[in-house]
């Protein structure tokens, strides 16, 4: 009888595993046929998060399968019930009280949630560092209520948030919060990404539909010159192959590099911004029409730095 309840109670308790591991690089993995304690026996628990988005962050979990420790391994192997719900998934407010349509998204998508996550981390570490803290604590309110709405927009016409554009709102203000705490030296160096060569499908009528005819590195160069500038190189790749490309001179402004080239016409003034992971691109005025193809575009462009 309490061997068919242990059997259901394992059952009950298998669909949904998580496991943490420490390792030495000297260890090897041998778990002896002790008994395993049984999932009462542990007291409540605080989780850290590992896997399902923020769920074991904030969650408290009753049921612990077993705990295994082994001099330098250093095993937790616990339970977690899968009737939860994605809502339970974002860190930086609580999923469980009522949402504004642009938070739901973010409680329901694992990748947004982890974004939001990050900026929160970010946000905390920029603050810690920068000097006028209530300046960037004013700007990020102000994001809140202004920037991520944005995406929000379209529910008020009975639409639905646009997640993939609340995404790179996120990485942007993740990019402009890290640059607020970067040096020039942090930020100089290749940023590249690798973009797919297109045309117009000749079979798809109306030139609706493009394929892909190869691929091609699209990078962004900053290289700091005798004399202190920023000598700026960028070419990047859009839909049926449209390019946007720029060489010119840019100047270090606390906090990014600003691009300024002139025509007959008008002045670009382009300002790159990085974290020291990713540069951000924004068109400040004028840029895009003057280095770009009918389907290319500066401003809010992320190019990721290059792996070496």
């Amino acid at each position: 009888m309490e061997q068919r309840a242990v059997s259901s109670r394992h059952k009950r308790h298998s669909s949904v595993l998580l496991t943490f591991s420490m390792l030495s690089p000297l260890s090897t993995l041998s778990i002896a046929a002790e008994p395993v304690p049984t999932c009462k026996e542990f007291k409540k628990i605080l989780v850290t998060r590992v896997g399902l988005a923020r769920y074991a962050r904030e969650a408290i979990v009753d049921d612990w399968r077993a705990i295994l420790c082994r001099s330098s391994l250093l095993v937790f192997v616990f339970c977690v019930p899968i009737t939860f719900s994605a809502s339970t998934a974002a860190a930086s407010f609580d999923c469980k009280k009522p949402l504004t349509p642009v938070e739901r998204a973010i409680c329901e998508d694992e990748e947004l949630s982890k974004l939001d996550d990050q900026l929160d981390r970010v946000y905390k570490s920029a603050l810690s560092k920068v000097r006028n803290r209530e300046e960037l604590r004013e700007s990020q309110r102000e994001w809140l209520k202004s920037e991520r709405k944005k995406s929000a927009v379209a529910v008020a016409y009975g639409g639905e948030v646009n997640v993939y554009g609340l995404k790179h709102l996120y990485r942007m203000r993740i990019i402009e919060l890290g640059a607020s705490v970067i040096t020039l030296s942090e930020v100089l160096g290749s940023y590249t990404k690798l973009t797919p060569l297109t045309q117009v499908d000749p079979d798809k009528p109306g030139g609706s539909a493009f394929i892909q005819i190869g691929v091609h590195e699209d990078y962004v160069n900053l290289v700091q010159d005798a004399d202190g500038k920023v000598e700026v190189s960028l070419w990047l790749t859009y839909a049926n192959s449209h390019l946007c490309r720029l060489e010119g001179v840019g100047a270090w402004k606390a906090n990014h590099v600003l691009v300024e080239q002139t025509d007959k016409w008008s002045t670009c003034n382009l300002k790159i911004i990085s974290d020291g992971n990713s540069a951000l691109l924004k068109d400040l005025d004028n840029c895009t029409r003057m280095f770009c193809g009918a389907r290319g575009a500066l401003n809010n462009t992320i190019v990721p730095r290059k792996k070496h």
